[in-house]
């Protein structure tokens, strides 16, 4: 959720597919040198914090033959707000 709040912070767009997500979540896990999950579970994640109304989710799209299909996701709060709560957990906080 917080690799989506930084995507759509700087664009136009409202709506992201996993796979934009996953590119950004590949970084914070990088910078913040955590293992990340692979992005089949990622994308389960995002499916299950959809479920709960947290995040909203387009029908899925295909991408074209052979190709496979796509959720696109957006936030339901603002970004900022998004961002605010998530780094409100100690887990991000440089004094670990």
């Amino acid at each position: 959720m917080y690799a989506l709040s930084l995507i759509a912070e700087g664009s136009n767009q409202e709506e992201f597919p996993t796979r934009k997500i996953y590119e950004r979540y590949e970084q914070l896990t990088e910078s913040l040198d955590i293992n990340p999950l692979s992005q089949r579970r990622m994308s389960d994640r995002l499916n299950e914090q959809a479920f709960l109304d947290i995040l909203g989710v387009t029908d899925r799209v295909g991408r074209g033959r052979g190709k496979g299909m796509t959720n696109f996701y957006y936030l339901l709060e603002e970004p900022k707000v998004v961002q605010s709560a998530i780094e409100s957990d100690q887990r991000f906080s440089p004094e670990q």
